[in-house]
């Protein structure tokens, strides 16, 4: 049921009828994500800038050459002091110190200076710093990092979520979404998806009939993640 935001199993009508129930309705608090790592920087350019993997690492080369992020390629989540001291400079008094702990050679993917992507792009129009053939999608990528970094360096975000009890032809089922999220951390970065309430009661609902495929499809983003459960590269 598209317009609700509703999958619903063994539907075989264009229209059915349904019958919701708010189950329950709870407020939680969750914590931010942690700094990218080269293959969650990979995931999130693929699934969000719809870059593939080799141009994002290209991207990201630019950017490291150019001084405006840290090296790009690292399994690390961990954060310097330098890195904490650009967090405090643009946070201010929301900066939570976490990530500061653990080894290896790189730290996370982080900008290195305290500045949202509109101030790169102004300073470099201006002049005020050189930078080489930034364009247009380097800053989208810059974006990405500075967002994701300070929102892990952020407080936890609020969320209110409802269940749903869903009846239909002679069937139930039930749905847990998030219907609204709000903090610093998570204006910086939307890392949950937040759908809309749904009506309570019996309701006629149009459906759009999909066949799912047996063996699912991965995109690259998804390719990148299991690559990462699995331990290779």
């Amino acid at each position: 049921v598209k317009e609700l935001g509703l999958s619903l199993k063994n539907v075989d009508r264009e229209e059915i009828e349904l019958e919701i129930e708010l189950e329950e309705e709870r407020h939680e608090k969750k914590s931010p994500l942690p700094p990218y790592t080269t293959d969650t920087m990979l995931k999130d350019a693929n699934a969000i800038l719809k870059m593939d993997a080799n141009e994002t690492m290209k991207i990201a080369q630019t950017l490291f050459e150019n001084g405006l992020i840290t090296y790009h390629r690292t399994d690390s989540t961990r954060v310097s002091e330098a890195g904490l001291k650009i967090a405090r400079e643009y946070l201010k008094e929301n900066l939570i110190t976490r990530w500061t702990r653990g080894g290896g050679a790189h730290e996370c993917i982080r900008p290195t200076r305290p500045w949202p992507r509109n101030m790169v792009a102004k300073l470099i129009e201006e002049g005020v710093i050189f930078a080489e053939s930034i364009e247009r999608k380097h800053l989208a990528l810059y974006d990405l990092i500075f967002r994701r970094f300070m929102a892990s360096m952020a407080p936890p975000y609020d969320v209110v979520i409802r269940v749903y009890r869903i009846r239909y032809n002679g069937m139930e089922e039930h749905d847990e979404r998030i219907i609204n999220a709000s903090g610093i951390s998570y204006e910086l970065y939307k890392s949950v998806l937040v759908k809309r309430e749904l009506p309570i009661g019996k309701m006629k609902a149009r459906v759009e009939i999909i066949d799912v495929p047996k063996v699912p499809l991965y995109t690259q983003s998804d390719l990148v993640s299991k690559i990462k459960e699995n331990g290779i590269g």
